[in-house]
């Protein structure tokens, strides 16, 4: 009993990705095994959602699954190792990406790719692997933390001289690729700040040197007019928004401020009478006309002429 038949390969996966998932369902084929059979024969005790989901070709499985699956099927294990470290290396490095000798990379960016490249063609190894595989150094630290490694590769932070080399000698790369590869870094980071040391303690802040003094500076005299000018400047805007700054009224606007004049002095109506009637005398002996006092302010507040 076979179980339920696979469906098609995807257009979308790659050829890495597709040699794998047809080896795969070959040698399921083969055995003539349904998905609950191999779940229950798996050593590692995968189930049978997770067995079926390496035959689908969506995605790159784990390992440790298709090397189950060929220890079910008494395949090559090499073999499919061999094939699963080309699907991996497949799906991490992007459309674009090549590998690079150590003489032509000349940004950061392009450092990362190679990065990028070169663990895949080492069969794309974990990175807990990886860490495991560089060592630790005299105090105990990791070599490289697969944390940190991650950012790298991630382009989030630049790799230390320190991670680089480790990284490279995890790979197993030659002594002279590595001495090249290294050259290529400080190259590329020639003018990077150069980071701190485990357990170092951050250099200390320096205050900037204030500026010099000017001639006014010293003189109090000019501060104290600064200030007063800055606080009338600022009581005024505080008036003018809350409406306590009166605007001028036409009156204020002719010279005749005296008509809105309060207190003892303001002028009534008496008064005005006699402003009046001495207007009219004048106007009589000059031979002008008899225009009331008040009728010609009227006449100017109201922007009319006087009848």
């Amino acid at each position: 009993m076979t179980g339920r038949p696979l469906g098609p390969l995807l257009a979308t996966s790659g050829p890495a990705l597709a040699r794998l998932t047809r080896w795969l369902r070959a040698h399921k084929e083969a055995c003539g095994k349904s998905g609950k059979e191999l779940a229950q024969e798996s050593g590692a005790g995968f189930s049978e959602r997770t067995l079926l989901r390496a035959f689908a070709g969506r995605r790159v499985p784990r390992r440790a699954v298709v090397e189950d699956l060929a220890d079910i099927f008494r395949a090559d294990k090499d073999e499919v190792v061999r094939l699963w470290c080309e699907a991996r290396g497949e799906a991490v490095v992007r459309p674009g990406m090549r590998r690079r000798g150590p003489s032509t990379v000349f940004s950061a960016e392009r450092l990362v790719e190679s990065m990028i490249v070169m663990r895949a063609e080492a069969g794309q190894p974990a990175l807990s692997h990886l860490e495991e595989k560089a060592g630790r150094d005299e105090a105990g630290r990791s070599r490289l933390p697969h944390s940190t490694l991650w950012l790298v590769l991630e382009e989030k932070i630049p790799p230390s001289e320190e991670l680089f080399t480790a990284f490279l000698r995890a790979l197993d790369l030659p002594d002279k690729e590595v001495r090249e590869w290294l050259g290529t870094h400080r190259r590329v980071y020639a003018g990077a700040p150069t980071r701190r040391k485990w357990g170092e303690p951050p250099p200390p802040v320096v205050p900037d040197e204030p500026a010099p003094l000017s001639s006014y500076d010293n003189d109090d005299a000019v501060w104290q007019r600064m200030e007063r000018m800055e606080r009338m400047e600022r009581d005024e805007e505080i008036k003018r928004r809350t409406g306590q700054v009166r605007e001028p009224d036409d009156y204020e606007l002719l010279g005749m401020g005296y008509l809105n004049s309060p207190g003892s002095e303001a002028y009534d109506e008496e008064m005005l009478e006699q402003w009046e009637a001495e207007r009219a005398a004048a106007s009589t002996e000059q031979g002008g006309g008899t225009t009331g006092l008040k009728e010609e302010l009227r006449a100017i507040l109201g922007r009319v002429k006087p009848a």
